[in-house]
């Protein structure tokens, strides 16, 4: 669930909860409606999901809320900075889809989505290698995208590969060791967490910024940050 401010003195109904639900009592939260969109059969393997539905889930799930993050926003409002030194939703957008590229290309052996075309698109104040790890507030002031279905188009392109290159692991893949920098060494496994994981953290920033900017405008949008 995304946190998304809400305007003083708002009284949110609550649902009524099944037995299982009421306090003190075993049982699973209510499912969200992205949730209840995925309750088809997955693939399975001795009575379990296989590891790849899994990964594709939780990426998937942050792939589809970036849109909905970004949707029906100006270029004014992706550039917003509640204060000086303030992330944007803009720059966490790119942020989050930059390092998802550079994690997941690396770890299938491919070229980036953002060295194929896009670096040129966005033409941002960077080194083309850079991808938000590091920067520092002027950097973080200095983002700027020519337009929000720009940031859409790119992540829309790296989730693509994502998808493509998490379909081509076998189960057994997920044990070998990419990264020997780190005690312990990191796997396949281990890396597709931490992506998925930055993913849902940044996103989850994104939505708070624009309910904060929807305060400030005075343009309440209703998006309830979910899909």
């Amino acid at each position: 669930m995304i946190i998304y401010p809400l305007e003083p003195g708002t009284v949110l109904d609550e649902p009524e909860l099944s037995t299982t639900d009421q306090p003190g009592v075993a049982g699973d939260f209510p499912p969200s409606p992205a949730d209840l969109s995925r309750q088809t059969p997955g693939k399975v393997q001795d009575g379990r999901m296989m590891t790849t539905d899994v990964v594709l889930d939780s990426l998937g799930r942050v792939h589809e809320l970036v849109p909905a993050v970004l949707k029906g926003l100006s270029h004014d409002d992706v550039v917003w900075q509640p204060d000086d030194g303030s992330n944007s939703i803009g720059w966490l957008v790119w942020h989050l889809t930059r390092g998802e590229d550079d994690q997941m290309a690396d770890l299938g052996g491919r070229e980036t989505v953002w060295s194929q075309g896009w670096s040129k698109r966005f033409a941002l104040p960077y080194p083309e290698t850079a991808n938000g790890f590091g920067m520092s507030a002027a950097d973080v002031a200095a983002f700027d995208v020519a337009s929000v279905d720009l940031l859409i188009d790119y992540a829309t392109a790296v989730a693509a590969q994502s998808r493509e290159i998490v379909n081509a692991l076998s189960e057994t893949d997920y044990a070998k060791v990419i990264d020997t920098n780190w005690d312990p060494p990191v796997t396949i496994a281990v890396r597709l967490v931490s992506v998925a994981v930055e993913g849902a953290q940044h996103v989850g920033q994104a939505a708070y910024l624009r309910g904060l900017r929807e305060r400030v405008t005075k343009k309440p949008s209703g998006w309830a940050g979910h899909v």
